[in-house]
């Protein structure tokens, strides 16, 4: 009798995730109003395109060394040193198939079978899959709105035992908005160098923040511990490029350098000859204001509505909305609003099982459509 052909454990195990669900759901009604991925619709700098064009016009699209092409590690390295008064060189740094390819190939480097990696919930949706498909084991720490969505650092310190090995944190958090102050980091950096933890930093929303709550990181390039993961496809509108980098000790960047080396040899160069050309360019204030502006215009119109109420997030582009009062679910909410108003949005049970009341909406449409999108959900909501 011959043995049943059968998928592997993980990918038996591994789960797409509902916000990717219900952007294919979206799909398939012509005029959805689609708030799902969090994809700005912001275009890149002319001179950004421009780069990626001159390269293909020229032929300039041969492999690049694993880690990147040395000219934007180098320059990756200067910006970082920039900013946070570090003293890192190219060697410190890889350059990734997007954020999410730093993320996994710093999980896998640092997990072995069986290691627990502690999340703050709510959680970026992937965050939570990378970790099983490394062998490890997700321990959440979940948080409330009350608390601003951060927990105490005593259940932190609790929540570490014998087979931790990382902490994660996102900041500015996705869903939330949310941004961790100094203190608050300080005080994590200590707990994993007491207790020898390695802590990755995703800072992809840094340069979105619309509080007076300054942005601070825990990497300074001089823990062998902290792993900076960050990415051109928020701040640059590069989503669709697949272009984000990894920053931390030597001896993980080579490991990372191997991983990469066997799952996708290097980031596409086109991308990497952009994203040059990006890191002469901060953050455009156009961009910051028009978030700003559409965040704004969505919450007055979510104000509307007494059935909701909408967390005020400090950055990001996104709104983390209580839909308690309303008596439905995430996910009955989501396809309800779906199916009878073609406005799709993110259910918050994929940011975690304990936030089944919230939806997440990305503002990543023109301000029109937004309005158009939020009078629709109060709309529907009213209706129920």
């Amino acid at each position: 009798m011959k043995n049943e052909l059968k998928l592997s454990v993980i990918a038996q195990n591994v789960s797409s995730s509902l916000t990717r669900q219900f952007f294919n759901m979206a799909k398939e009604i012509s005029d959805t109003i689609d708030f799902t991925l969090g994809d700005p619709d912001l275009k890149p700098l002319e001179s950004i395109r421009a780069a990626a064009c001159d390269c293909i016009n020229r032929g300039n699209i041969r492999y690049s060394a694993n880690a990147g092409l040395l000219e934007l590690r180098l320059k990756i390295a200067k910006d970082v040193n920039d900013k946070y008064n570090s003293n890192i060189d190219f060697e410190n740094v890889i350059v990734t198939v997007g954020g999410m390819e730093a993320l996994y190939l710093s999980l896998l480097s640092i997990i072995n079978p069986g290691d627990e990696v502690l999340l703050l919930g709510p959680y970026y949706v992937n965050y939570l899959e990378m970790i099983k498909m490394c062998g490890g084991n997700p321990r959440i720490i979940w948080t409330e709105e009350d608390n601003h969505f951060e927990p105490s650092i005593e259940e932190l310190k609790q929540a570490v035992n014998s087979k931790t090995k990382a902490i994660i944190i996102n900041n500015p958090n996705n869903p939330t908005g949310h941004v961790y102050n100094r203190k608050f980091l300080k005080e994590i950096l200590q707990i994993v160098s007491e207790n020898h933890l390695y802590l990755l930093s995703d800072e992809v929303y840094k340069e979105i923040i619309y509080s007076d709550e300054k942005f601070y990181s825990p990497f300074d390039g001089t823990k062998d511990n902290v792993i900076l993961i960050d990415s051109f496809s928020k701040r640059h509108s590069m989503t669709g490029w697949r272009i984000g980098y990894a920053i931390g000790a030597k001896y993980i960047i080579q490991a990372m350098t191997k991983l990469q080396e066997n799952v996708a040899a290097c980031t596409p160069v086109i991308s990497q000859y952009a994203a040059i050309e990006a890191l002469n360019h901060l953050f455009p204030e156009e961009n910051l204001r028009e978030y700003r502006k559409r965040i704004s215009e969505a919450l007055e119109i979510l104000k509307t509505c007494d059935k909701i109420h909408a967390y005020i997030p400090q950055g990001t582009f996104y709104i983390f909305v209580n839909i308690k009062k309303t008596g439905m679910k995430s996910l009955s909410f989501a396809e309800n609003l779906l199916l009878k108003k073609h406005v799709a949005v993110a259910p918050g049970l994929a940011y975690g099982a304990n936030y089944d009341n919230y939806i997440r909406i990305s503002l990543t449409l023109p301000l029109e459509k937004i309005k158009e999108g939020m009078n629709k959900m109060v709309e529907f909501i009213m209706e129920l």
